[in-house]
């Protein structure tokens, strides 16, 4: 019997979107300067003034206070909006891109994409040159027009609108390509990855595949890439392939530090079990293998929890110690729980092979550290005794049936347990000494 821990997929936004690359975002918002002879100064008092606005919504932005800049823009927007092109030019699309990070910050996917739409499509900066020779010399162009376009498309992606964020990236590569506010490489790993989204697979590979390679890149995208690749691409290709991609790039993650490698486990553990579920340990195990051991992260958190347990601090500070202290804790609990997660996967897979030396190897380790009150211990033993009869390990199936026989008498397992055991002390003689 094979024993699968189940792990739900990541939500969406708290896992998959953490690894969406937000193309850039804003690096920096220009302080919006009106022409002096359409406004001379903020009116600080004034609501809806638009310089003050702007300036206002860009602190709430920087402080997270996505309500109290969506009031700012809205009362501005609300105010000048008609006529706003003929007054103010282009750049009055900078609000309207103000307020897609705003709702951006809100989760309001839709209503951002309205804003981000707006301020590509309704202000344009083709008028400009006719509004300087009708008179106005201080007409300003719409800044974020092609940013505007790329948080369209990434908020497109956040939607899982692949075959509209697809349209987005790929308009914004031709019309952005001299924009320094769009960063055309993350733009473009995020286009590969829509592309595998939406079912274009080779497209896609050869997208993200040559990022991967380059070396002149950051390793911080190059991972990101490769994990992209694994869960949107790998999926799709038989193992044989899926085996060359590791062998040639696998390097990238599993050089990190340990800790960073932890925080992919979940991701690569997801993988692994899926392939075991399809009946493909042989790619469950190229995923576990991508794993880290979380008993490496152990001994710098317990070293941690003894150094600040023994240190003394005032009493206005013990309640943070101890919050401290048990939190490493629970880390340490964790650490425990996902190393036997990881044990019982890499277990399966040896045992779904029938490479029940393997098996054995991991199964005989589970029945020994999980303890008996683990909800999986009788498949542990199960395991243990059908894998070391498979191997002629006589005493050793002998051991943990025993074992299995006195903890779980009525259980669903012990007819297969038995069985093994009858074997082992009635048809084969030559190991009487297992009676003893």
């Amino acid at each position: 019997m094979v024993s699968i821990t189940k792990r739900t997929q990541e939500n969406s936004e708290d896992a998959s979107k953490e690894m969406l690359l937000r193309s850039g975002f804003f690096s920096a918002f220009l302080i919006w300067i009106f022409s002096g002879a359409i406004l001379a100064t903020a009116q600080d008092d004034d609501p809806t003034d638009p310089v003050s606005g702007y300036n206002k919504a860009i602190s709430h932005i920087q402080f997270q206070r996505w309500d109290e800049g969506l009031k700012v823009v809205n009362a501005v927007i609300g105010e000048h909006q008609d006529g706003a092109m003929e007054r103010f030019g282009p750049v009055f699309g900078h609000f309207f891109f103000v307020k897609g990070i705003l709702l951006q910050g809100k989760k309001d996917l839709a209503g951002a994409v309205t804003a981000f739409k707006t301020c590509y499509e309704k202000y344009p900066n083709d008028s400009i040159e006719g509004k300087k020779q009708g008179g106005n010399k201080d007409i300003k162009p719409n800044s974020f027009r092609n940013a505007a376009l790329m948080q369209w498309g990434n908020t497109e992606m956040q939607r899982e609108k692949w075959a509209e964020a697809v349209r987005l990236y790929e308009e914004v590569l031709k019309v952005g390509k001299a924009d320094a506010k769009v960063n055309k490489i993350f733009v473009g790993v995020n286009l590969g990855r829509c592309y595998l989204k939406n079912g274009q697979i080779d497209k896609g590979y050869e997208y993200l595949i040559r990022p991967l390679q380059n070396e002149n890149f950051s390793i911080g995208l190059r991972q990101t890439i490769f994990v992209v690749l694994a869960e949107d691409w790998s999926v799709e290709k038989p193992f044989p392939v899926v085996r060359q991609f590791l062998d040639a790039h696998s390097r990238v993650v599993d050089s990190d530090t340990y800790a960073n490698r932890y925080e992919r486990n979940p991701r690569f553990q997801f993988l692994a079990q899926s392939a075991l579920q399809g009946n493909d340990p042989v790619r469950a195990l190229a995923w576990f293998e991508r794993m880290v051991n979380p008993k490496l992260l152990t001994p710098e958190i317990q070293k941690n929890y003894t150094q600040l347990e023994a240190r003394k601090v005032v009493e206005s500070l013990e309640a943070k110690k101890q919050e401290a202290l048990a939190e490493m804790k629970k880390q340490l609990g964790k650490h425990r729980t996902d190393h036997l997660q990881i044990l019982n996967g890499v277990g399966s897979s040896h045992f779904v092979m029938q490479n029940f030396a393997g098996s054995y190897a991991t199964f005989s380790v589970l029945s020994d550290i999980a303890g008996k009150q683990h909800k999986e211990r009788p498949v542990f033993l199960h395991n243990a005794v059908v894998s070391a009869s498979q191997i002629e390990f006589w005493k050793q199936a002998y051991h943990y049936g025993m074992q299995f026989l006195d903890e779980f008498p009525d259980h669903e397992l012990k007819p297969g347990v038995a069985k093994v055991l009858v074997e082992v002390l009635f048809l084969r003689e030559e190991y009487q000494d297992a009676y003893d």
